[in-house]
């Protein structure tokens, strides 16, 4: 009876090793560059329903092509009209990095960072280090799953 119950076990944790290895692989291949106009620097109040009232802005750069997330100290920038460089991963389409034709260094986004590489070099880190133990570590890794199923849902939408 275990031997039944340990295989979907198995084919599961190896499902959520495979999937933390693709986002890193569409993180790590070099994607597909275009150039492109920017045509502005869109600026948006996210607001904290909570009692302190919080808020912060996000900002994303509009182009001919594609949108997507910058940081604030890049948005500060006078960008519009300028033309851009930039990287789409070839799996999920998403934007790696971009830099203006004059820069030197490209600007990634923080969060791209995190959702591509960071958690998914974790749980992959996590998911071996738990195979090599002989304790059961479910509850770690049932908040790994839930990690990386959140941010597979953020990068697929």
């Amino acid at each position: 009876m275990r031997a039944i119950i340990a295989k979907p076990r198995f084919f599961f944790d190896v499902f959520v090793y495979l999937l933390s290895v693709l986002i890193l692989i569409d993180f790590g291949l070099p994607g597909h560059r275009s150039k492109d106009l920017i045509l502005e620097v869109q600026r948006k109040r996210q607001e904290h329903y909570n009692p302190s009232g919080n808020f912060h802005y996000s900002y994303k750069i509009v182009a001919t092509k594609c949108s997507f997330s910058v940081g604030r100290s890049i948005a500060k920038k006078k960008l519009v009209d300028e033309t851009m460089e930039y990287s789409v991963s070839p799996i999920f389409k998403e934007v790696n990095w971009f830099r203006l034709i004059n820069w030197r260094h490209r600007s990634y986004y923080s969060l791209r960072i995190i959702s591509g590489l960071i958690l998914p070099l974790l749980s992959t880190l996590a998911f071996y280090l738990i195979s090599l133990q002989q304790q059961k570590f479910e509850v770690l890794k049932f908040v790994i799953v839930v990690l990386l199923s959140s941010n597979f849902f953020y990068i697929l939408f």
